[in-house]
């Protein structure tokens, strides 16, 4: 997918854009929703995916924060529930994990799925 058939490319200067942060971590959740909102996005969280999918019907986000990782009905359970939804305009969805392995991350990849963004932070080798 790309931004051009999501609806997000366009030529003239973004206003607020509607995001969706999806995280069973409420702490992660509500800390990009703030950065998000100091750069004058309008932001709402879900902290799982059922409440996910209920604020996709009433906030109708344009960008969907996904994390892959949850309990219940994980990311991609939730990204499958979106694209076969007809009744909403699909969201644009950038998926994420803290978990770095490829099984993970590889049903994330290629075209009509989410970007796949691997939150994992390695320390830099150290320089003896």
């Amino acid at each position: 997918m790309n931004a051009t058939n999501t609806g997000l490319a366009n030529t003239s200067p973004p206003g607020p854009r509607r995001i969706l942060i999806i995280d069973d971590n409420p702490d992660a959740a509500e800390m990009l929703a703030s950065i998000l909102e100091l750069h004058g996005q309008r932001c709402m969280t879900a902290h799982g995916g059922l409440d996910g999918l209920a604020a996709v019907a009433q906030f109708q986000p344009e960008i969907i924060f996904l994390d892959i990782g949850m309990p219940v009905i994980n990311g991609y359970q939730v990204a499958a529930s979106l694209r076969a939804n007809r009744e909403i305009e699909q969201p644009f969805i950038i998926a994420f994990t803290a978990w770095s392995d490829q099984t993970t991350r590889r049903p994330c990849s290629g075209p009509g799925k989410p970007v796949s963004i691997c939150t994992s932070l390695k320390p830099p080798p150290s320089r003896s």
